[in-house]
């Protein structure tokens, strides 16, 4: 993966190294919160969904897809992580939920759980920190 160049604006290293620091906090509580073997791109996909869903935008898989191509075809891997434990994922942590559209019974959203939500903001109070 190619890195793009960094806009034309300057950062200084202390900047830099104190934004990395916060992604490293965040790695560190969505280990603890969820699993130490949350992959990147499940990460991605819990982000998709939180992010539109916290802005009360719909978004289905279809449109995760699109808009993060690199979540890839381990989208069904998140799926299964981050959705609740069932009897074939006893695993799941619960984060998101699929909801199926009120107009259209085909047409299923995703959504945060209470739990999802809840790291969501533990996330944000860590990057407030």
């Amino acid at each position: 993966m190619a890195i793009s160049q960094p806009p034309s604006t300057t950062i200084t290293p202390a900047l830099c190294a104190a934004d990395l620091e916060q992604l490293a906090v965040c790695g560190s509580l969505l280990s603890e919160l969820g699993s130490e073997k949350l992959t990147n791109r499940q990460l991605l996909f819990f982000y998709a969904v939180a992010y539109h869903d916290l802005r009360n935008l719909s978004v289905n898989i279809p449109a995760i897809r699109e808009l993060y191509p690199t979540v890839g075809r381990a989208i069904e891997k998140s799926k299964e992580t981050l959705f609740p434990p069932s009897k074939h994922n006893p695993d799941g942590l619960g984060w998101i939920e699929q909801v199926h559209d009120e107009d259209d019974r085909r047409m299923r959203w995703l959504k945060l759980t209470p739990k999802g939500r809840q790291v969501a903001e533990a996330l944000s109070v860590a990057l407030r920190s």
